[in-house]
């Protein structure tokens, strides 16, 4: 008997009956709907910090640029350039965080749909065994985690003891997704996953997993399928020496899929690339989800030549009606006072039809750091933050949050919650990766 996935259940189960997904053959990769036109982003030098603009790349796509100024999204208004998070202090016994002190755990992947006013939730999370130490690979059972509750109780999270083979490790990546057609996408990179079915990459790197679910609070089997595995060796591409962080593809509009790896660090070889061991980020398109055509759109990494592109990981994608975006965990060290251990930044790119690689802008700030403002006017200090992801809230009664494209442009929406993998004791690597656990932090 295979390990067991735990999950926990935020509403009623539904038939148990195998999920494949439903058939999705857009006419091609790319997306047939475009938004307006905007210049070219230009270089870090361009772009000013005081709230100026002459496109909207130069607000980082999370405000409109306006008579030149940024006029930014609530959620990002803590600079001037819209690229500083404005997040509500946590309350400590709410749906806030998931903190399992026996099993620690380093993110994951966070979803929340709403019925009549029933906030359905639901989480996959990869878990540590007790005492893991020094970065050695122990597994535990991964847990799917899920909770019902009415928008104005506290409901924390609980296991249902939904359990399905599987075993992956505590560091995976991971992402669910709506399809514009109802029901949800849960991608994964973990490399561990499938073991025993023949399905990893037998390279150990490079594999893209995605599983169907036709409810958020659905209970049956999983299928999860290989929808994309990354050669050994791409002789167009010698910067890809190993890649990874593959769950964390975003499903646009039309149904296409744009996904996003992290490349190198010291898996790599010393000196095999260009700045080693910087981490790079690149790109793959599909027409579908589960389609047979993702491949790599990206000739060389994201962000060169940018002041902070020169290292970053656990990319979390998504998209809205300005163009794509991305947050990531940037490991820029140019400013002393904000530790890389704790540091986020976000990137965007407007061009949403040929997703040229050189239209991306990262910005120099952080858009969070370590401290988190509690609701009783204290702070916790993180000594790592790191695993960025958002939660849309669905508000469809069915599945998904209804993102068919509408009169030649994509709807407009706001995330609700940004998450994050904390650990507030790490000391250095002495004890790994054992202590941390995730938070969810509401926007203003």
């Amino acid at each position: 008997m295979g390990s067991r996935l735990l999950l926990l259940l935020f509403g009623l189960a539904c038939a148990a009956a195998h999920p494949k997904g439903p058939e999705h053959h857009p006419t091609g990769p790319e997306p047939a709907i475009a938004v307006a036109a905007t210049s070219s982003p230009g270089s870090d030098g361009d772009r000013g910090m005081d709230g100026s603009c002459s496109n909207v790349s130069d607000c980082y796509g999370l405000g409109d640029c306006v008579d030149g100024k940024c006029q930014c999204d609530s959620w990002a208004s803590n600079s001037p350039n819209c690229d500083v998070f404005s997040t509500m202090p946590l309350e400590w016994d709410s749906i806030s965080h998931y903190r399992n002190e026996s099993q620690p755990n380093w993110s994951g992947a966070f979803a929340l749909q709403i019925r009549k006013n029933v906030e359905i939730w639901s989480g996959f999370i990869g878990s540590m065994v007790p005492g893991y130490i020094n970065r050695t690979h122990d597994f535990r059972d991964p847990e799917l985690l899920r909770v019902s509750r009415n928008r104005s109780s506290v409901s924390p999270f609980k296991d249902s003891g939904w359990n399905i083979e599987g075993t992956i490790p505590h560091h995976f990546m991971a992402k669910l997704e709506p399809l514009p057609t109802g029901g949800w996408v849960l991608f994964t990179g973990a490399p561990e996953i499938l073991k025993g079915k023949n399905l990893q990459n037998s390279e150990g790197h490079g594999t893209i997993y995605a599983a169907y679910f036709p409810t958020l609070d659905y209970t049956g089997p999983i299928d999860f399928q290989v929808v994309f595995s990354m050669p050994a060796v791409d002789p167009n591409r010698p910067w890809i020496c190993y890649a990874h962080d593959w769950g964390v593809a975003t499903i646009l509009p039309d149904g296409s899929v744009i996904a996003s790896f992290r490349n190198g660090g010291h898996h790599c070889p010393e000196g095999s690339y260009p700045g080693w061991p910087n981490e790079q980020i690149g790109l793959l398109r599909a027409s579908c989800w589960n389609c047979t055509d993702y491949r790599i759109i990206t000739d060389k990494p994201l962000f060169i030549g940018q002041r902070s592109g020169k290292s970053n990981e656990d990319n979390h994608l998504f998209w809205s009606h300005r163009g794509i975006h991305m947050i990531v965990h940037s490991q820029d060290n140019s400013n002393p006072k904000i530790s890389h251990k704790v540091r986020g930044a976000v990137a965007f790119s407007p061009d949403i039809t040929s997703f040229d690689s050189s239209s991306w802008v990262i910005s120099p700030r952080a858009c969070y750091n370590g401290t988190i403002a509690l609701a009783n006017d204290t702070v916790l200090q993180a000594l790592r933050r790191q695993r960025p992801g958002l939660i849309f809230p669905a508000s469809d009664s069915s599945t998904s949050v209804g993102l068919l494209p509408d009169k030649g442009s994509w709807p407009k929406r706001t995330p609700r919650y940004l998450t994050n993998v904390v650990d507030l004791v790490y000391p250095n690597n002495s004890n790994g990766w054992g202590d941390g656990w995730t938070v969810i932090q509401e926007f203003d």
